[in-house]
């Protein structure tokens, strides 16, 4: 079954949005080039639960790239769950488009004007 698999959240203040995270979560954020968009100024970080097992991938980012807070959801194939995304009353906003050695990802609208991304490792 499909999972959630990573996340990104828009921010003003890159600093203070990292401290934030990190006082209250324990986040660590690093500094990484974005391999898709290479001007955008991105941070990530990988969570893990209260017994240290890892949890999903975050990324932070200046808003205006993103606006919302924005879940990606692994698939295997993002051709197949666009399909079902559009008979099920869903949009593209952004078609399959590369991650350099990483894998696929798209975005949608649900069927409630909900922003969020597909996954699809390499």
């Amino acid at each position: 079954m499909p999972t959630v698999y990573h996340f990104d959240i828009p921010v003003d203040d890159a600093d203070r949005a990292q401290q934030f995270y990190n006082d209250v979560f324990g986040w660590k954020m690093k500094k990484v080039n974005s391999r898709v968009e290479p001007k955008v100024e991105l941070w990530m970080c990988e969570t893990e639960d209260e017994n240290g097992r890892k949890g999903i991938t975050g990324g932070m980012m200046k808003r205006g790239s993103l606006s919302t807070v924005t879940n990606y959801i692994l698939v295997n194939s993002i051709d197949e769950y666009t399909s079902k995304i559009n008979k099920s009353g869903g949009k593209v906003t952004l078609h399959r488009t590369e991650i350099p050695h990483v894998g696929y990802y798209a975005m949608f609208l649900d069927s409630e004007n909900n922003l969020f991304g597909l996954f699809e490792k390499k």
